[in-house]
């Protein structure tokens, strides 16, 4: 359980660092990531919710000794993920509009949707990598999932760093480098387990 939570705990830290740059580049970067973020958590929450229904399959089927069966539930699980990620990120475009519909300023207004429609192209990433994160809890094989997120963090760092404030010779991004750090962070999870899958035994 420790690798669990600590990879739990890295994944937090990534919105903490996203929420913390974006208050350094400016409070009305703050306010619009702040309110990208929160239609992204909704979404997520309700991806991790149904892709955890997972986890019961692989293990009672482990359990049974059953494992010839195991990888029909994770592809089916991943062709489930692909339609709700989809689904998501179409939910997540619809409701960028209601920012249309707030008072805000022009500028936290369009990086609150711009945050979120960018944010939106990860959902289908994120749910196939909760598939295979349930897959990998339910056999026992925790530590590369923290070592993964662990990477992710410092990956999630890094890009913020450079997106966000412009180091390197980048644009500055301000609020919206939080976005793209978010889609490349969730499109390494799913890279790095997938590479660990096809090389562990």
């Amino acid at each position: 359980a420790w690798p669990i939570l600590v990879g739990q705990l890295a994944y937090i830290g990534m919105s903490v660092v996203e929420v913390a740059m974006a208050g350094h580049a400016s409070a009305q970067d703050l306010a619009g990531v702040s309110l990208g973020v929160s239609i992204w958590n909704m979404l997520i929450i309700t991806i991790m919710g149904v892709m955890m229904a997972i986890n019961p399959v692989v293990a009672h089927q482990v359990g049974a000794g059953d494992t010839t069966g195991v990888p029909h539930v994770v592809r089916q699980g991943l062709w489930n993920a692909l339609g709700l990620g989809l689904l998501m990120a179409g939910c997540a475009n619809w409701a960028a509009q209601l920012f249309n519909h707030m008072v805000l300023e022009t500028y936290v207004r369009d990086l609150a949707i711009n945050f979120t429609r960018i944010t939106s192209a990860a959902m289908p990433f994120f749910a196939c990598y909760r598939v295979l994160y349930g897959y990998s809890t339910s056999i026992n094989q925790t530590k590369p999932l923290m070592v993964i997120a662990l990477l992710s963090l410092v990956l999630n760092i890094a890009v913020n760093s450079v997106l966000v404030f412009g180091l390197l010779g980048v644009p500055r991004l301000g609020g919206l480098g939080c976005a793209y750090a978010t889609l490349v962070t969730v499109v390494f999870n799913l890279l790095a387990l997938v590479w660990w899958m096809q090389r562990s035994d």
